[in-house]
Order: structure tokens, then C-alpha cells, then sequence
């Protein structure tokens, strides 16, 4: 099954844009080592922030990706106009070629404490001292 579906990705799958953001609903929290983030698997994401939020509990986080300015990122197949519940707008992702995501915010469910001050600070920083 997780054969096709990655084929299915790969053929009919759109290019993502500069433009779009996804979220991600994690169910514990997690340390970071890096703000870019790869899956060697499709995973499920959605448009819109406020359905991230029930599919996690208090302890859960929600991550926001955008596409990473130098790479095209994962290829995309649109689900909402499949799916048995269209107003998830739920998309598919699939990492190909080491193409990565970059997490450009953090929210706490419990606290809905967000890190997006923080991350922005991160890559401000990132750029600096590599010359950017």
C-alpha cells in the first residue's frame, strides 16, 4: 500500500509553492535538532491551522512548514476533493530527493504558546553567520 501511494505521489503529485503553508499535528513534544525536516514516508498535513488542533491532545504540538527558499520541496497531492471529510483540506506530502521543509513555527496545544519569534530569530541568525 505504501508502495502505490509513494508512486501515486511521485507521477501525479504537484510541485509545492513558495506561497503555501501546512500544518502538522504532533501528539508529544519533541526536541529539534534541525528547523528543516524530512520523512522517508508520505505523511498527512492540512491548510488550515485550526484543524492541526483536533487531531492532538493538551500535551501536543502543531507545526507550521513552508517550503525551504532554495528547493522545491516535497511534491503534493491535493486530497480535500477525495476525502470523506472535505473541510480537513488535507494534503499528502512526499520528501523526494532530500528536499526538506523548513519549520517556521511551533505552537504549544496546553499553553498555545507559539515559537515563530524564536524560529525567525534562529534562520536570522543561520543567514548571518553563513554570509547571507
Amino acid at each position: 500500500w505504501a508502495k502505490l501511494l509513494t508512486e501515486f505521489v511521485k507521477i501525479f503529485g504537484a510541485n509545492l509553492t513558495q506561497s503555501r503553508a501546512f500544518y502538522h499535528g504532533v501528539t508529544c513534544q519533541y526536541k529539534f535538532s534541525d528547523l528543516q525536516i524530512y520523512y522517508n514516508y508520505p505523511i498527512s498535513v492540512t491548510t488550515q491551522c485550526h484543524i492541526a488542533t483536533q487531531f492532538v491532545d493538551a500535551q501536543g504540538i502543531i507545526l507550521k512548514f513552508a517550503r525551504s527558499a532554495i528547493m522545491s520541496g516535497p511534491k503534493i497531492i491535493e486530497c480535500a476533493f477525495f476525502s470523506q471529510h472535505e473541510y480537513e483540506e488535507e494534503v499528502v506530502l512526499l520528501f523526494d530527493q532530500q528536499r526538506p521543509l523548513k519549520i517556521v513555527n511551533i505552537v504549544e496545544v496546553g499553553t498555545s504558546y507559539s515559537y515563530a519569534s524564536h524560529i525567525a530569530a534562529i534562520y536570522i541568525l543561520h543567514d548571518i553567520i553563513n554570509g547571507k
